[in-house]
């Protein structure tokens, strides 16, 4: 998604939604305290009643990748139109409009990233069925890494230094579009099509012949 985003927000707009510093930021802060908890996942207690994994199958299998690139198409038109579209308070000083559209564009992407981590604990269950305190641990880090996020957003000292400005109520709703999107969506999604993306997850859809 956020690839997609720079890629999308610079060939449309021709300019990029977010600052070296921010991508920093998303990729080595936001995405590591994500990962990690999500790595610390209790089981389901359904383990046995799945097929052995073939031992081909390697840890990207087509259904992911295919669910890897719809997630981050959609949320990266989001982001997109939010960074340009997204109604803000006008101003004269052109350069704070663009910091403001930045900062929510930053936002959004961060806030996406906790959101959705809940809904990728497992590729065909849903936050009620596993539980949403059953990782405590994501639990912890989200807030932790929300906590984070506002610092950025507001302390004076990180606006310099992330080139961010504050947000208002507004701004922050709109901020939290992309990520509350994309879980509805993999809830109704988990609801009625579960194995959607679950092509080659056990068995490579073409076998080698020897």
């Amino acid at each position: 998604s956020e690839l997609m985003t720079l890629f999308l927000s610079v060939a449309l707009y021709g300019e990029s939604p977010l600052e070296p510093i921010q991508i920093l930021w998303i990729n080595l802060v936001t995405g590591a305290m994500v990962a990690i908890p999500l790595g610390l996942e209790p089981g389901s207690g359904q383990e046995l009643n799945q097929p052995p994994r073939d031992p081909s199958v390697g840890l990207l299998y087509p259904g992911m990748i295919l669910r890897i690139i719809s997630t981050g198409f959609i949320v990266s038109m989001l982001i997109t139109w939010i960074f340009h579209h997204a109604p803000i308070p006008l101003s004269s000083d052109g350069s704070a409009v663009h910091a403001i559209r930045q900062t929510m564009a930053f936002t959004s992407i961060v806030i996406f990233e906790w959101f959705f981590a809940f809904q990728s604990r497992s590729p065909e269950k849903g936050v009620w069925e596993l539980g949403f305190l059953g990782n405590r641990w994501l639990l912890m880090c989200m807030v932790l890494g929300l906590g984070q996020q506002m610092f950025v957003v507001y302390l004076p000292l990180a606006n310099d230094i992330f080139h961010t400005r504050p947000l208002t109520h507004a701004e922050w709703l709109w901020t939290l579009l992309p990520g509350v999107s994309l879980v509805m969506m993999e809830a109704v999604r988990k609801r009625f099509a579960p194995n959607l993306f679950g092509a080659g997850q056990w068995t490579p859809l073409i076998k080698n012949r020897k």
